[in-house]
């Protein structure tokens, strides 16, 4: 069964104050593929691949919460449309509810009831390949049953369905708009091999202005109170 880890994304503006990112871009230049991210998803979730995820495919899917108290949300994301089946089993195998439909690609969201207190498999089957994970239900539900909540529109969580493996090198740029600029941050390049909370590194100073002193920040944008602008008048020396 793969591993998945967290990628926590955030802005940092001069060095000094935090800043959203309105997008970030991840490159993985390890196994070649590109990711983008765009507020208010802020978080890339990964599944680290071992040899036989990449002969089976591969899909994104996760469930929260975990252990659960009679109910529970999986949130599956499909690179492509197709057919798609989502089962529960208990440990003895025998498939105790499920939910079978085509699907279009991206992020879909399923309610899954667990009637007893116990362990059960979460398995979720598309063209891309099979994936698994166990729940653990901590309190008694009323039935059985997985059904299709719908397709989330405002996930702050990525769940990518490229290929990963641990140490892989990622290129991260990010985006914020300050002032009515669209600025870039410092482009870094990461080996990446668990999950881990990155601070994108922006710079702006108003035009004519270096750095001398904090920076203050506010919704969309930038204010620099203490820099020092060349034309400036002087303050006289005594």
């Amino acid at each position: 069964m793969s591993q998945s880890i967290d990628i926590r994304f955030s802005g940092r503006m001069n060095n000094v104050g935090y800043v959203r990112a309105d997008s970030v871009e991840i490159t993985n230049i390890t196994s070649y593929w590109s990711e983008t991210l765009v507020y208010p998803d802020t978080v890339l979730t990964l599944s680290v691949l071992g040899i036989n995820d990449v002969k089976n495919g591969l899909l994104g899917m996760e469930a929260y919460p975990n252990p659960l108290r009679g109910q529970a949300t999986a949130a599956v994301q499909l690179a492509e449309s197709g057919p798609v089946s989502v089962a529960i089993y208990d440990l003895s195998g025998r498939r105790v509810a499920n939910y079978s439909g085509n699907m279009d690609a991206g992020s879909h969201l399923f309610k899954i009831k667990l009637q007893k207190r116990q362990m059960y498999v979460l398995s979720v089957t598309s063209k891309q390949g099979q994936r698994s994970t166990k729940l653990f239900n901590a309190q008694e539900g009323g039935e059985n049953s997985v059904c299709l909540d719908g397709k989330d529109h405002s996930f702050e969580k990525l769940v990518s369905a490229n290929p990963f493996h641990r140490g892989d090198v990622l290129r991260i740029k990010g985006y914020t708009m300050c002032g009515g600029t669209m600025l870039e941050s410092v482009t870094m390049e990461l080996p990446i091999d668990a999950s881990c909370d990155i601070r994108l590194p922006f710079t702006h100073y108003p035009d004519g202005c270096y750095p001398a002193g904090s920076l203050y920040l506010q919704p969309n944008r930038c204010v620099s109170p203490k820099a020092i602008c060349s034309g400036a008048p002087m303050a006289p020396m005594l």
